[in-house]
């Protein structure tokens, strides 16, 4: 039953995003963004909800699930998307991007090899909290550091935000698979959808921009 309304529900966000590309090509309007950037944001999107319900339940799990648990959680993951905001403008280098992408892959990886249970043999509670905190909240930094810095030279920012919200929600219908392959097996989901993201941005940098050429063009002939 659950494998059915998932697919019924994939079939759906195929279809909606596929109605969303096709009107944008119809009025071919300035704003239109290439569909590769728009589909490493909708994986973004997906990715980074998955990501952040992963880590917020393992940190319960390790601390409880107290409301001032909660409230340090969500505030810890506030704070590392405030300093990965800070730090794409503060140093908007290009290989910061690549860095930032090998990074969270390697936390991914460690995340599957060395799973948060682990801490629980740490009988220190400040310590644990801490290399707790590093394990869960880093790859949320990596993450918001690849969307800042992705998101910042685009010059419709709010087209390709209403695409990371959809590719967000099939992250959260996706989210029901941990109950089938375990939160920590998330990460997979996770490596593989920002493993997509890059993909489809070098692919998007190879393509000429007509899209961008387009209104120049029309403007000369209007002088």
């Amino acid at each position: 039953m659950y494998l059915t309304v998932m697919i019924a529900l994939g079939l759906l966000l195929v279809l909606f995003a596929l109605y969303l590309q096709i009107t944008g090509r119809t009025h071919h309007t300035q704003s239109q963004s290439h569909a590769l950037v728009k589909g490493a944001f909708f994986f973004m999107g997906l990715a980074f909800l998955l990501l952040e319900t992963k880590s917020i339940v393992q940190f319960s799990l390790l601390f409880g699930t107290t409301w001032l648990n909660n409230s340090l959680v969500f505030l810890a993951v506030l704070v590392f998307v405030l300093l990965a905001n800070q730090l794409a403008s503060w140093f908007p280098r290009p290989w910061m991007l690549y860095a930032a992408g090998v990074l969270l892959s390697g936390l991914c990886v460690l995340q599957l090899l060395y799973p948060l249970a682990n801490l629980l043999a740490i009988q220190n509670i400040s310590l644990r909290f801490v290399l707790a905190s590093l394990l869960t909240f880093s790859p949320i930094f990596c993450a918001n550091l690849i969307f800042s810095m992705t998101l910042r030279d685009r010059p419709v920012a709010e087209h390709l935000f209403g695409w990371n919200l959809l590719g967000a929600f099939c992250g959260g219908l996706l989210e029901y698979t941990s109950m089938a392959i375990g939160y920590n097996w998330l990460s997979c989901i996770v490596l593989i959808s920002y493993t997509l993201v890059f993909v489809l941005i070098v692919l998007e940098k190879n393509q000429p921009q007509t899209l961008s050429a387009m209104p120049v063009a029309s403007h000369t002939r209007r002088q």
